[in-house]
């Protein structure tokens, strides 16, 4: 790191950060997707479920569990949004920059939950 590095970093305290062209991105998982490889899975459970239920291979109970657990990955999703949006802002507060252009940066738009 040279001495015009550190002056482009004084300049744009975005620059150490690594957060040009807006690489930063709530929502965003590295396989791609917009969602936690565990979301679809646990959709799909409950769509399998309730198709055994249909046709009586399973009980209630199992339809419940797999609810029960898709709902508790939403949950969990939603919790990391927030904690992601929080630190997002703590860091803006810290370095007094905003690190994602608010026209622009769209939190949804990787398919997060609403």
């Amino acid at each position: 790191m040279g001495a015009a590095d550190v002056g482009d970093q004084l300049d744009d305290p975005r620059a150490g950060l690594g957060l040009h062209g807006g690489e930063l991105r709530l929502g965003h998982f590295p396989h791609g997707r917009g969602l936690p490889p565990h979301l679809p899975l646990a959709e799909a459970t409950v769509n399998a479920a309730l198709a055994a239920y249909r046709t009586g291979q399973v009980d209630f109970m199992t339809v419940l569990d797999a609810r029960i657990t898709e709902n508790s990955y939403r949950r969990d999703l939603i919790a990391l949004d927030a904690d992601a949006g929080r630190a997002l802002a703590e860091l803006e507060m810290l370095i007094a920059a905003p690190l994602l252009d608010p026209d622009t940066a769209d939190p949804f738009a990787a398919g997060g939950v609403r």
